[in-house]
């Protein structure tokens, strides 16, 4: 077995193979057949290929054991399904898919299993140094961290079918790579950057959070529920249809019917799913009074009255009562992961705090695939050489080509502002700076996570510090990121309270950077920064 290893490690060309083999000669070969052995006997696979109308639905234990596989106590380790993923599992931790078959597949079916992918490709909202997330955090960590996030679908090598499989990948805006090496892009911090007093002793700032008070989760709204929209379930995939990947559904594959909400629909899906217990439900609803509160009062489910499911094109005109069950559970089951994931949040506040920029702009490296599959949807991020340039704090750019158009932007009028500022430099934000992060502080606070512009300008003379917020963003994210945008442009003098820091200081914040500056965001540095002194 040793020597099947060695020889495997020399000719495999997929990374993750590599960093196995590679930790397997590291053990003991007698304790890791034994391992696999112990991991992967029978008592711990389930086969949920029933062929019965209720699928998994029907055995209540496959059900509880498939949605419970993050708990250590639970040892499945393989599950046997045909299009099993589909019908009632909310899956959190599936880390491969194994398509077993030969048979010719058309591209309206690797539509669907291109969708089964994008299902299984869940972020992992388990704790990780004493911290819960629910966005990627080993992007820019070790390979052996980064695999902790990763999902593998397995095939055999049929040209035809993976060219396909592609095409559905791209109409679902689905980034995906094939498991082979990356090229590990790194750029240095300018020495000259490193010698200025702006490296020395200035400081880059972010805003404090603050937990939210259990006084305000009185309803769905503030864990991030629209209960004043008609919410939307996808009964093919199970999951809440979401702004993230609506150009997933091709036309004409889908149709949508009208679920009329009742009493005893909604009864019978509590009592399928074990957290709609008033004891669970209280932990993380610490507001609600009682199970009739929940299903009848406006703030919770009692303004859903109709839920807009997404069905097969060629769907019974009225759903059986069975399938509005089956509507209702899902619709339940996006309430559920809402709690979860929005109980005990913190939010941004208007205090912000300063990171000293030595400690926030060092060398850094940044993983970037050989090839994209799908390079039609993401752009290619390369290096760009800047040694030449001083305001630009790193001697490369790695960026893709928009946020180097916004760098070109800076640069065109780079001049003019070196005429009224001692200090001007533009800061490419380092990704592994998660403190660096922003949060929403401005009105009815919906969103978390926070998160990191892509670029600083700072700009300082004898009388202000100026830092703008600055973040490039593609067409297809424009309306799904708006909050990012309304954060940032919430970023005025006016709005915030920069802690031991006198007015001297100025942060601003801008709208988005797209193609062309259809926003407009030289003007408004402009108004910020050119402008206001001259009118001062």
């Amino acid at each position: 077995m040793a020597q099947f290893i060695e020889k495997q490690l020399q000719i495999t060309q997929s990374s993750t193979l590599r960093q196995t083999y590679t930790y397997y000669q590291t053990v003991d070969m007698g304790g890791l057949v034994r391992e696999l052995q112990r991991d992967f006997q029978p008592l711990n696979t389930i086969n949920v290929n029933d062929t019965s109308s209720n699928g998994i639905l029907g055995d209540l234990n496959d059900l509880r054991n498939l949605n419970t596989l993050e708990e250590p106590s639970n040892p499945f380790r393989a599950i046997f399904a045909v299009a099993k993923l589909s019908e009632g599992w909310d899956v959190l931790n599936l880390y491969d898919i194994v398509r077993i078959g030969e048979q010719p597949i058309t591209s309206t079916q690797t539509n669907s299993e291109a969708q089964l992918i994008g299902r299984g490709a869940r972020y992992n909202p388990f704790v990780y140094e004493e911290a819960t997330s629910f966005t990627r955090r080993f992007d820019h960590s070790t390979p052996e961290l980064q695999i902790l996030e990763s999902l593998h679908y397995h095939t055999i090598n049929d040209k035809k079918y993976i060219d396909n499989l592609t095409k559905s990948f791209e109409a679902m805006q689905l980034q995906v790579e094939d498991d082979k090496d990356f090229d590990i892009l790194t750029t240095t911090v300018k020495e000259s950057f490193k010698r200025s007093d702006v490296y020395q002793y200035g400081k880059l700032y972010y805003n404090d959070v603050e937990d939210v008070p259990e006084s305000e989760y009185n309803g769905l709204a503030k864990y991030g529920v629209p209960v004043a929209e008609l919410p939307s379930v996808n009964i093919e995939t199970a999951t809440l249809e979401a702004t993230a990947f609506d150009a997933q559904n091709v036309a004409g594959m889908n149709e949508t019917r009208l679920v009329k909400i009742d009493e005893s629909l909604v009864k019978k899906a509590m009592a399928r799913n074990p957290f709609f217990r008033f004891s669970t439900m209280k932990k993380y609803m610490p507001t609600l009074n009682s199970i009739s509160e929940f299903m009848y009062e406006a703030q919770w489910l009692g303004q859903i009255k109709e839920i807009q499911a997404t069905v097969s094109k060629g769907s019974d005109a009225v759903l059986s009562r069975e399938t509005q069950l089956l509507v209702v559970e899902k619709y339940l089951a996006y309430i559920q992961r809402m709690l979860i994931m929005n109980y005990k949040r913190q939010r941004g506040t208007n205090k912000f705090i300063g990171l000293p920029i030595k400690d926030a702009v060092q060398d850094f490296q940044k993983r970037v695939p050989v090839n994209y599959s799908d390079a039609g949807v993401h752009e290619l991020i390369q290096t760009y050489d800047y040694k030449k340039a001083p305001w630009f704090v790193y001697n490369e750019a790695i960026v893709d080509k928009l946020e180097r158009s916004l760098i070109e932007l800076i640069q065109g009028y780079i001049e003019e502002l070196q005429n009224k500022y001692k200090d001007v430099y533009l800061i490419r934000s380092d990704e592994r700076n998660t403190k660096l992060k922003l949060h929403e502080f401005v009105g009815d606070v919906s969103h978390y996570a926070g998160f990191l512009p892509d670029f600083v300008l700072y700009l300082a003379n004898e009388l202000y510090i100026y830092q703008v917020y600055i973040e490039p963003k593609g067409n297809h994210l424009l309306n799904k990121d708006q909050w990012k945008e309304d954060l940032l442009t919430s970023i005025s003098p006016e709005n915030v309270d920069v802690i031991g820091e006198n007015d001297q200081l100025k942060l601003y914040g801008v709208k988005f950077y797209v193609s062309g500056d259809r926003r407009k965001v030289r003007d408004s540095i402009n108004e910020f920064i050119l402008n206001k002194e001259e009118k001062s």
